[in-house]
């Protein structure tokens, strides 16, 4: 199939229904969008997002994080079934990584493909396997005893974002960072986003999603002068309680296969690795 045009979404819109209709009809979809679907991340974000058409179809889509501290994620590849996908992939990654230089992103990161023809396009372009992840699961039938300790946990409001912020900087490398974008969004959208204060200030938190009756615990993060002390096994435990309270079955999370901390921390509460690294 020869494509007529590509254009970025910023100068030919695609409307809600052309999205849906491309990610639902096509079997080459990956998407990691964190609290936002399609249409709210191509609204909001139209800078770091780039679309194939052919025609008035639209028939590709690729899109980023924002820039953060250098890095971006990639979190949506769609490409229509009839395509080349190499070739179409390549179009697109082409023009938004262009894009994405001029504002000095050094790193573009993905989480995780297991699709095979996402997987050959990214290689075939430069991405490299840079750490490997584990995912693991909990069963929610039994609940660990209440840690008890200094400070107090309570729901995270609007008014912490900025202090959320300072902390995930502090928490994370540049790549692994959430941008005030996606903090508000999830404190708009997450089952369950709590603190934990502890000498005047936010020293942890911990965001949770849900899907049916299985939740994921999509982030963990204590201060580095205060780990070690036990916040983070409170958040677990408080988080756990919290689930089997809403009926859910199942309680689950990512971790970097190298993170013993981490590792250590859920094999504590009963987690069991699930599946492959990737």
């Amino acid at each position: 199939m020869s494509l007529a045009f590509e254009v970025p979404i910023a100068e030919q819109t695609a409307s809600p229904a052309r999205i849906q209709h491309l990610l639902y009809s096509s079997r080459r979809v990956a998407t990691g969008l964190h609290w936002s679907d399609s249409s709210d991340w191509f609204r909001e974000d139209p800078a770091w997002t780039r679309s194939l058409w052919h025609g008035d179809r639209l028939v590709g889509l690729l899109a980023c994080t924002p820039p953060c501290a250098g890095s971006s994620w990639l979190r949506l590849c769609a490409l229509a079934d009839d395509l080349d996908a190499p070739d179409a992939f390549h179009n697109l990654w082409r023009e938004l990584s262009c894009g994405l230089r001029q504002p000095g992103v050094r790193e573009v990161h993905l989480l995780g493909s297991r699709q095979d023809w996402l997987r050959d396009c990214l290689v075939a372009n430069g991405f490299v396997c840079e750490e490997k992840v584990v995912s693991l699961s909990r069963p929610l039938n039994g609940a660990p005893s209440c840690l008890t300790g200094a400070g107090y946990i309570r729901r995270a409001t609007d008014c912490d974002l900025d202090r959320l912020m300072v902390l995930d900087e502090a928490a994370f490398p540049p790549h692994w960072r959430m941008s005030a974008g996606e903090l508000r969004r999830a404190l708009r959208l997450a089952a369950n986003f709590t603190v934990l204060e502890l000498d005047g200030a936010i020293r942890a938190f911990q965001i949770t999603t849900r899907c049916d009756t299985e939740a994921h615990l999509s982030r963990l993060a204590v201060h580095p002068d205060y780990q070690g002390r036990g916040l983070g096994s409170r958040l677990l435990a408080d988080v756990i309680r919290r689930c089997r309270t809403r009926g859910l079955a199942s309680l689950t999370v990512n971790t970097q296969a190298h993170n013993r901390r981490s590792l250590r921390l859920y094999r504590r509460f009963d987690f069991r690795r699930t599946g492959p690294r990737y």
